[in-house]
């Protein structure tokens, strides 16, 4: 396509010189058709509103140059994107940017879904479906489907720190608990009561930072921490879709939730075992 255009404007270069030589009256036909050619590879490129698509076939937004899609994203979230976020197109249409074909991710998990798509491919020989696309990346990957974020609501960086609470350990909570660092099974019975507890501070986080639940946790990881019980920062990294990020982000709130039940537990039991 590049040869071509440079053809074209070549041809109609030389056919103004050529013609004004060998034919002089028809000088302005010459003229007419360099300014058409001209017109046409300029409309192609600044046309349909100001955009073009490059050489990897993204759109992109020809007064600023910006990528439409990152573009639309910014729009989407009320926020510049941050370096290592990626906007990823679903169906592998890089000029395809309507909204639900879109989803802000991080770009090292980009690179992961992409080897994860592969396999796929290579295994069933197709592609997954969009709608088993869409609940991979979120629920594996980590995704933000900006189809599902109102305009109106800012999104966190994926992987920027905020500020927390420290993760304070009761004063009263036994040694055992405060020094603990590995996983404590607990009985069907307790883990449901701290998956209801779990499910507590992830909607005071949701409702602070004004974000939908799910972009803090899904129920799979929460159910899996309240089976596990993970009380240390190495034990909550190998939870199911908490990564450094998401740790860095929310871990911390969660162990507070988990040890705060625990000790809670053995207070329980050192009253019984008192009164037995």
């Amino acid at each position: 396509m590049k040869k071509l255009k440079f053809l074209l404007i070549l041809f109609s270069l030389a056919a103004v010189p050529a013609t004004a030589v060998l034919k002089p009256e028809a000088l302005w036909i010459s003229l007419t058709i360099f300014v058409s050619v001209l017109s046409v590879l300029l409309f192609g490129r600044f046309g349909s509103g100001g955009r073009h698509i490059n050489s990897s076939g993204y759109v992109v937004l020809s007064q600023s140059s910006e990528l439409e899609h990152r573009y639309i994203a910014k729009q989407i979230l009320g926020r510049e994107l941050f370096r290592n976020e990626v906007v990823h197109h679903i169906n592998g249409k890089r000029a395809d940017n309507r909204v639900w074909n879109l989803c802000l991710m991080d770009g090292r998990k980009h690179e992961h879904f992409h080897a994860w798509l592969s396999w796929k491919k290579e295994k069933s020989r197709k592609y997954p479906s969009i709608r088993s696309q869409k609940r991979t990346l979120v629920e594996e990957y980590g995704g933000i489907l900006l189809d599902d974020v109102p305009a109106s609501v800012r999104v966190p960086s994926i992987a920027a720190s905020v500020s927390h609470p420290s993760v304070a350990i009761p004063e009263n909570a036994p040694a055992s608990i405060r020094d603990l660092s590995l996983e404590i099974k607990l009985t069907k019975d307790q883990s449901r009561l701290l998956f209801v507890e779990l499910r507590k501070e992830r909607k005071r986080i949701s409702e602070l930072r004004k974000i939908p639940a799910y972009m803090v946790f899904h129920d799979r990881a929460l159910l899996e921490m309240s089976e596990r019980a993970p009380v240390s920062k190495d034990a909550m990294l190998e939870i199911q879709s908490v990564d450094r990020d998401k740790y860095a982000d929310y871990g911390p709130n969660f162990i507070e939730v988990i040890r705060r039940f625990m000790a809670d537990l053995e207070s329980a039991q050192n009253k019984r075992n008192s009164t037995a």
